[in-house]
């Protein structure tokens, strides 16, 4: 089974790192640590004699500590360039810690080190040409041996390590490094079309996203890597991942910038040459999240995945949570140290988080009820508790799991189903106080049809009543999170008039204006310092519009995916339903949206030529895996929608859900609100 071979997958470089641990001081950086942590955390790296960020000055304690040791050894792993900033901070660390041996281990292959990095552009006007033989690695372990400068007898290696993927539970994956990685927008195109000209092109014209093709791309901007050269590395990445599996895939993508990453993939040499040899086949396709970012934005109240997964992130993980372990574990000084979703180490764990994220809070409160129950049977422990085990709350999980108060012995035997007892626990006391339940209500309101009001005069009205007192208080980032709901819910049915928007631009200005003290660290967020006057406010709000806006354009031109908002109940329709529906049809009708990506003469022919071929023209469930990328993110409501599809129509068949982030409500916000998609 796939899934068996990908959970392999993500311990197995960790095995082989650990072989030189023994004795070392391990720096990693939080790509780098988030993957260990889904892969078995600390235990995965054998006896080393302590774990540090490598990109955080060492105190001067650690110095010490490390230096003096018997054998000064030095373990370094890394998941982006040898470049830059990490290149920078690597040779500080080795010049002050002078080890004996040092192992870098790299997850971006020394190839693509020499596609991002020219050899012509290393060296200094007038050096002798380099020659052919060249290694990016080779000259970062000459550095190594310069930076430590000791005179004899210091062991420096530079190796490539396959860190690509992070197993939230079998069969839905997350990739760490790529968490900065989100679609363009139509709002991008302007701005991207300003850093061409400033890189000197003048010629190259920019209309819509159709027009951005990887090949007219700068390689660099601003003196680093230019960000699309993700696209590459995202398929040089794949690349690999699929080299692991042996699988020969047929590649697939909706949306512009799944477009430009399969087509990396496409073409690559090595992919071609994997291609020819590998036994297994499956289907690949990309998608882009934000074709329908309604579900990631929404407050389902009947479902508890979302609840749990918006509990304060795990730092500084991109996708797991901070748990209190307070309910079990006695008052100790400094405070006890949180838990996590992350269990990597138990399958029923996983399984547990699977039915966490896919199944309704009513049973996933009778599953977890059950499940300590039985832990509290397995420790001798009584099953003391008030209320119906037929209505399992909040309470009711606390008096179980405080009983295992200050029993350490069985805290550690149980310690998985503590953990996530804990946080679904805290996910409803955090949720009972309402504010979740109205936050939801809001969100139906909206989607009910009005004659004579919009959208945007039901959103500006929203703002006003958060001034007056007259409405439930919501932040500025929940408000601008109901308003990247309707929008993408909408589609071209919320285009506004020219008045209605400028209500909705003045609600906004005046709202920021309000709440600019106690929502400071938002609004800074938003690239809206304290001391912006209003005029350059107002030019902020704009491009904040803008990219409202253009959240209405991402389906316009599809065909048959184009609307997800129907005057049917329930009114939402989500794209990823209405895809892998299509996809699974047994009638297999066309499927206009989708692009194939041709790879070989014969896929030419399949894609262009069918009609005189007997054979029909590929699609992606054509395999007996779907391997199903969504670039930018997903809910876990969007894990719900592709599972029941699979379940209803093709349940033998194998899918797997990749992506480069856990979304919740926030996280949306800041992705499409807070940061540069050009320069993430």
């Amino acid at each position: 089974m796939a899934t068996a071979l990908i959970s392999q997958s993500s311990r197995t470089p960790w095995r082989n790192i650990a072989s030189v641990c023994k004795n070392a001081a391990v720096f990693l950086d939080s790509n780098a640590a988030e993957l260990l942590h889904w892969a078995g955390g600390l235990d995965m790296l054998g006896d080393c004699v302590g774990v540090y960020d490598v990109l955080t000055e060492l105190s001067t304690v650690a110095k010490d500590f490390i230096a003096t040791a018997p054998y000064c050894h030095v373990v370094i792993v890394v998941t982006s360039f040898l470049h830059g900033k990490i290149a920078e901070r690597i040779s500080r660390l080795l010049s002050d810690l002078q080890p004996l041996e040092c192992h870098v281990f790299c997850s971006v292959s020394e190839g693509m080190h020499g596609e991002a990095f020219p050899v012509a552009d290393s060296r200094e006007p007038g050096e002798a040409p380099l020659s052919a033989g060249y290694s990016h690695y080779g000259e970062f372990q000459a550095l190594m041996r310069k930076w430590i400068n000791r005179e004899s007898g210091v062991r420096a290696s530079v190796s490539h390590i396959d860190l690509f993927h992070a197993e939230i539970f079998p069969g839905f994956l997350v990739i760490p490094s790529l968490h900065t990685l989100f679609p363009l927008m139509p709002s991008d195109i302007s701005h991207l079309q300003t850093k061409l000209v400033e890189e000197g092109d003048l010629d190259t014209s920019l209309s819509d996203l159709a027009s951005v093709h990887y090949a007219l791309l700068p390689r660099q901007l601003q003196g680093g890597p230019h960000p699309f050269f993700l696209n590459q590395s995202v398929a040089i990445a794949l690349n690999e991942f699929l080299e692991t599996l042996d699988i020969r895939e047929d590649i697939f993508s909706l949306g512009h910038t799944s477009r430009l990453i399969a087509n990396q993939l496409a073409g690559l040499p090595e992919a071609r040459a994997r291609r020819k040899s590998a036994v297994q086949r499956a289907s690949l396709m990309f998608l882009d999240c934000t074709l329908d970012l309604t579900a990631s934005c929404s407050h389902p109240t009947d479902w508890l995945g979302e609840k749990v997964f918006s509990l304060p992130r795990l730092a500084p993980d991109s996708n797991d949570v901070s748990v209190s372990m307070t309910p079990v574990s006695a008052a100790v000084p400094g405070g006890v140290l949180p838990g996590c979703i992350a269990q990597p180490h138990s399958s029923s764990a996983q399984n547990l988080i699977r039915t966490i994220v896919c199944s309704r809070q009513k049973d996933v409160l009778m599953e977890i009820s059950r499940c300590l129950l039985e832990a509290l049977s397995q420790e001798g422990l009584p099953a003391n508790h008030r209320g119906k085990m037929g209505k399992p709350s909040a309470d009711l999980l606390r008096q179980f799991l405080e009983q295992f108060k200050s029993r350490s012995n069985a805290i550690s035997s149980q310690r998985e189903v503590l953990q996530l007892g804990c946080a679904v626990m805290q996910s409803l006391e955090l949720t009972q106080g309402q504010h979740w339940d109205e936050i939801a209500a809001v969100e139906k309101s909206l989607q009910m049809p009005r004659n004579g009001t919009s959208v945007a005069q039901q959103l500006a009205t929203l703002m006003q009543q958060q001034l007056t007192g007259g409405h439930t208080s919501f932040t500025l980032s929940e408000l601008l999170g109901l308003a990247i709901l309707m929008f993408s819910l909408l589609g071209n049915r919320s285009y506004l008039e020219a008045k209605e928007e400028e209500e909705l631009k003045v609600a906004l200005v005046t709202l920021i204006q309000a709440q600019r003290q106690c929502d400071e660290e938002f609004i800074r967020s938003l690239r809206i310092d304290n001391k912006l006057s209003k005029v350059h406010l107002e030019q902020r709000v704009e491009q904040i519009m803008d990219s409202l806006n253009t959240l209405t354009d991402t389906r316009a031109e599809l065909k048959q995916f184009s609307e997800t908002y129907t005057r049917g109940v329930p009114p939402y329709q989500p794209l990823l339903t209405q895809v892998m529906e299509a996809i699974f049809n047994p009638a297999r009708p066309d499927l206009p949206d989708l692009t194939h990506h041709s790879y070989g003469l014969a896929d030419m022919l399949k894609s262009g030529f069918s009609l005189f071929m007997s054979s029909a023209r590929p699609r992606p469930s054509n395999h007996p895996l779907l391997l199903l990328f969504v670039v930018g993110g997903v809910s876990c409501a969007d894990v719900r929608h592709i599972r029941d599809v699979v379940t209803s129509n093709k349940p033998d068949m194998q899918v797997i859900i990749l992506t480069t982030q856990l979304l919740t409500p926030a996280a949306v916000v800041h992705k499409v609100m807070c940061v540069d998609h050009l320069n993430p």
